[in-house]
C-alpha cells in the first residue's frame, strides 16, 4: 500500500509539471490562522476555570483578607459556586480560597476537586459538570504508561479534547544544544482538539504530522504540520481538501497563507499514521528540531527533510525541504528554505523558494529572502519590486509635497527616494535619463532594483527652517501679597544677682533682680493671593515661539516622463 501511494503521488506530480493550467500562485491575504499556529492548543481557559472568581461574598457581605469563612459564594464563568471552611486570599496553591475545592450552589455537586499536592499543576485537579460527569483534567494514558493526557468531555459524554499533557516549564538537556524549554511530549496515540485560533477549528494527529480543519473556509489540510510553526520554518507543503467545491490540491502554506497550489486526486491524501511511522522526529527547543522522512536520500513521493544547522553557534539555523521528491530530490510541488537566527531568535536571515521543482532545481518558483529581518517584519508575501524582502512597518518621517515635482533629470546618485508601494526608502544607485528609470540599492546586495514610472516615487528634500512651536498666548501669573506672621515666642526671663560691698566697720550685701517679659517674634512672608493673565513673554502673544533652527524634510513627487 505504501509503495502504491508513492507511485500515485509521483505520477500525479509529474503530470502537474507539464500542466500549466493545473498550478497557480496565490496572492491573497486570507489568513487560515490569525495569530496562533495551526496545531497550537492553549490551556489558559482551563486554568481560569480553576482560579477565576467574581462577586465573592459570605452571607452577602464583602470578604476580608486573611479571614477564614465557613462558606464563600462566588461566580466563575457564569457558574454559581461555593467553597467551605476556607481562608480568603491567603496565598497561592495552598488549599485556601480561591485555590480550593469548589461546589455547585444548585445541587452541592463537586465542581473542582483541589489537591494541594499538585501545587501549581492545577490541571491535574479534575473538574466535573453539574450532573456529576467528568468535565476536564489530566488523566493517565492507560494504553501508554507514563504518559499523561489532558481530556475534555462534553455533558453528553463526547470527547472535545484529548492530547498529551505538557508540564509547565518542562526543560530538556541536550549535549550539543544545551538545556532548553520543550513543549513536546512523544505519544503513540494521536491528539484531537480545537486549536487556540478558533474554537470551531479542529486538529487531529501529532505535533509533527496531522490534519487541520479550518471552519471559516471549510478546508482541511493534511501532512507535515510542524514546519508551519512561526518559530520553526513558517511553511510546509500540505494536501488540501476544499469541502465546498469538493476539489483537492497540493498547496504550499507559508505564514499561515496558501501561496501556491496544484490540483490533486483524492487518493493522494497522506495517511497521518503512516507519515508518523515513516518519519524521525525529535525536538530540542522551541525552534530546534529534526524531522526527516526515512530513506530521504532516495525518497520518491511526499516527504520532509528538516535538520538543524550550525552557523555562529550550534542549532542557530534550520534547513528544510518539504514536498514531493524523486530519488531524494524535490520534484514537483515543494518548499525549500534555509534560516539563520541570531540575537536570541529576534533577527534572522531567510533564503527560500516555493512552487514547482524539477530534479532538485527550481522550475517555476517564487523566491523569498530576508537579511537581518526581525520576526515582526513580513518577508513572506511576494514583493512588487525585486530585491526588497519586506514592506516597511513605520510611517514616513516628513511630509509629502503634492503639487510640486522633481523631474528625473534633476535626480542624482545618492539621493534618497521613498517608494510608496513598499513603504520603504532607498538610495539611488544610478539614473537613466534616456530610458526614464532609476536603480536603487535594495535589501539584496546582488540586486539593484529598477524603478520606473509604474511606481509612485518621492525624493527626499532636507532644508533648514525656523523651529516654530505652538505656544500659549497668555500665561497665568500669581499675585503676591506680604504679611507678618507670628513665628515663635521668646519666653520671659527672670534673673537674680548679688554682690558684697566691703566697709570699714561692716560689709554691705546687695541683692538685684531683673525681669524680661516674653517677646513675640514676627516674620514677613509672601503668599499667593490669586492669579492674573498676562501676555506670554516668549511668543509675545502670537501663539508661536521660535526655538531656533531645525532641519525639516519634504518628499517631492518624481516625474519620470
Amino acid at each position: 500500500m505504501k509503495k502504491l501511494f508513492f507511485i500515485v503521488t509521483f505520477i500525479s506530480i509529474t503530470a502537474c509539471l507539464n500542466t500549466v493550467n493545473a498550478q497557480s500562485f496565490i496572492y491573497d491575504d486570507i489568513k487560515l490562522s490569525s495569530i496562533y499556529d495551526f496545531s497550537e492548543f492553549k490551556f489558559d481557559k482551563y486554568r481560569a476555570y480553576r482560579t477565576h472568581f467574581e462577586k465573592a461574598n459570605s452571607k452577602g457581605k464583602s470578604l476580608k483578607n486573611k479571614k477564614k469563612y465557613k462558606r464563600i459564594d462566588f461566580i466563575n464563568h457564569g457558574m454559581a459556586l461555593y467553597s467551605t471552611k476556607v481562608r480568603y486570599n491567603s496565598g497561592l496553591f495552598d488549599g485556601q480560597f480561591p485555590f480550593c475545592t469548589r461546589y455547585y450552589v444548585s445541587n452541592e455537586q463537586l465542581n473542582y476537586d483541589y489537591n494541594i499536592e499538585n501545587g501549581n499543576n492545577i490541571l491535574r485537579n479534575p473538574m466535573f459538570y453539574e450532573n456529576g460527569n467528568f468535565w476536564n483534567g489530566v488523566v493517565e494514558d492507560k494504553g501508554e504508561p507514563g504518559v499523561n493526557r489532558f481530556v475534555e468531555i462534553d455533558p453528553d459524554g463526547n470527547k472535545i479534547a484529548d492530547l498529551p499533557y505538557k508540564e509547565r516549564y518542562f526543560y530538556k538537556k541536550h549535549p550539543k544544544y544545551g538545556r532548553n524549554r520543550v513543549d513536546y511530549v512523544s505519544s503513540k496515540n494521536p491528539s484531537y482538539y480545537a486549536p487556540a485560533n478558533n474554537e470551531n477549528d479542529r486538529y487531529y494527529g501529532y505535533d509533527h504530522t496531522g490534519s487541520y480543519y479550518n471552519y471559516e473556509n471549510d478546508l482541511e489540510l493534511t501532512g507535515f504540520i510542524y514546519p508551519t510553526k512561526k518559530d520553526v520554518t513558517n511553511g510546509s507543503v500540505l494536501f488540501m481538501e476544499d469541502k465546498k467545491t469538493q476539489e483537492n490540491y497540493w498547496v504550499v502554506i507559508i505564514d499561515k497563507e496558501i501561496k501556491f497550489k496544484i490540483k490533486a486526486h483524492a487518493n493522494e491524501k497522506p495517511d497521518i499514521l503512516q507519515l508518523k511511522r515513516q518519519t524521525d522526529f525529535e525536538v530540542y527547543s522551541y525552534n530546534i528540531a529534526t524531522l526527516v522522512s526515512h530513506g530521504i536520500d532516495t525518497l520518491n513521493g511526499y516527504g520532509v527533510h528538516m535538520i538543524p544547522q550550525d552557523n555562529n553557534k550550534p542549532g542557530d539555523g534550520t534547513f528544510l525541504e518539504v514536498g514531493h521528491f524523486k530519488n531524494g530530490k524535490l520534484h514537483g510541488i515543494g518548499y525549500r528554505t534555509k534560516i539563520v537566527r541570531y540575537h536570541r531568535g529576534y533577527r534572522h536571515d531567510v533564503d527560500a523558494d516555493y512552487g514547482l521543482f524539477e530534479n532538485g532545481n527550481p522550475k517555476n518558483t517564487k523566491h523569498i529572502f530576508g537579511n537581518s529581518v526581525t520576526k515582526y517584519e513580513n518577508i513572506w508575501d511576494v514583493m512588487p519590486i525585486e530585491g526588497f524582502s519586506h514592506k516597511g512597518r513605520r510611517g514616513l518621517t516628513g511630509r509629502i509635497k503634492n503639487g510640486f515635482e522633481t523631474k528625473i533629470n534633476e535626480l542624482k546618485v545618492g539621493d534618497i527616494v521613498y517608494i510608496e508601494s513598499i513603504n520603504r526608502t532607498a538610495k539611488i544607485k544610478s539614473v537613466n535619463n534616456t530610458q526614464k528609470y532609476i536603480t536603487v540599492f535594495s535589501d539584496n546586495p546582488n540586486i539593484q532594483a529598477k524603478i520606473t514610472n509604474n511606481e509612485k516615487v518621492y525624493v527626499k528634500h532636507d532644508y533648514v527652517a525656523d523651529n516654530n512651536q505652538s505656544c500659549e498666548k497668555t500665561i497665568r501669573v500669581p499675585i503676591y501679597k506680604e504679611t507678618k506672621k507670628h513665628v515663635y515666642t521668646i519666653p520671659a526671663k527672670y534673673t537674680n544677682d548679688s554682690y558684697t560691698v566691703k566697709g570699714v566697720y561692716y560689709d554691705k550685701h546687695v541683692y538685684k533682680s531683673n525681669y524680661i517679659p516674653a517677646q513675640k517674634v514676627y516674620k514677613e512672608i509672601r503668599y499667593v493671593d490669586g492669579y492674573t493673565k498676562q501676555v506670554c513673554p516668549i511668543c509675545n502673544g502670537t501663539g508661536a515661539a521660535n526655538k531656533g533652527k531645525i532641519i525639516k524634510t519634504d518628499w517631492i513627487p518624481v516625474v519620470f516622463n
